[in-house]
């Protein structure tokens, strides 16, 4: 798409400097089924979208183990939050990740 739009652009503004633009934001816990037609053909879309968690994970700092994580499911709009001590190995945090499979994490 971009080198269309260079070569549309014409001879002397070819070697100047180009503007680019984000558009849209295209990730897997945020991809929609609605949204397969605008990114095109080349997209894979799992077909089971039930679950389709973004989580947040926060620590405090101190190292005392205090825990604290977000899950938001996209595809419903629903929230799971839960706040924890946990050990150095992070099992607890384990165990949540596992149950939840959370797509994308921040």
């Amino acid at each position: 798409m971009e080198t269309a739009a260079i070569k549309a652009a014409d001879a002397k503004r070819r070697n100047s400097n180009f503007r680019r633009e984000l558009c849209e934001l295209y990730t897997k816990s945020t991809m929609m089924v609605e949204d397969i037609e605008v990114v095109g053909q080349h997209c894979h879309v799992s077909s089971s979208l039930s679950s389709v968690y973004l989580m947040c994970v926060y620590e405090e700092e101190g190292g005392e183990g205090n825990v604290g994580v977000v899950c938001i499911d996209t595809s419903s709009g629903d929230i799971v939050y839960d706040s924890f001590k946990d050990d150095n190995m992070r099992s607890e945090l384990e165990s949540r990740l596992s149950h939840l499979q959370p797509k994308e994490m921040v």
